[in-house]
């Protein structure tokens, strides 16, 4: 619908100043123009939808974290083998496991960062 003519961006916010509405861009902060009625309930009306999918996301991505925990765990509570030849048949399957367990574990903490609003590869303060 609308960009800003500054930056390109097309991530927008209005705010009231006095009796009229603007539109202003969250990324540089450029106004870009007055709003009138009907494009301030369709505004309003986006956020509203906005505001369902994004949460809507976030569940389905929480969802997502308590499975990969539970993925996890799963690959730590197997058990020895109880034979050598067990043993042997799984020690191929070592490296493998050790390397999914890793893999599901990144995955887990990108997807962690992304919802507290880091880049997915955030360490954390160092």
């Amino acid at each position: 619908m609308f960009n800003c003519k500054k930056c390109g961006s097309i991530s927008l916010y209005t705010e009231v100043k006095g009796n009229s509405t603007g539109l202003y861009c969250k990324d540089c902060g450029a106004w870009i123009k007055w709003l009138n009625k009907e494009e301030i309930r369709a505004f309003k009306h986006k956020d509203k939808e906005d505001n369902v999918v994004n949460s809507t996301i976030e569940k389905r991505i929480e969802d997502f974290i308590k499975f990969l925990d539970e993925a996890i765990d799963n690959e730590y509570s197997k058990r020895f083998p109880e034979n050598p030849m067990e043993a042997m048949r799984r020690s191929r399957y070592c490296l493998l496991e050790a390397i999914c367990r890793l893999a599901l574990e990144r995955d887990k903490n990108s997807l962690i960062n992304i919802l507290q609003g880091h880049d997915y590869d955030y360490m954390g303060d160092k």
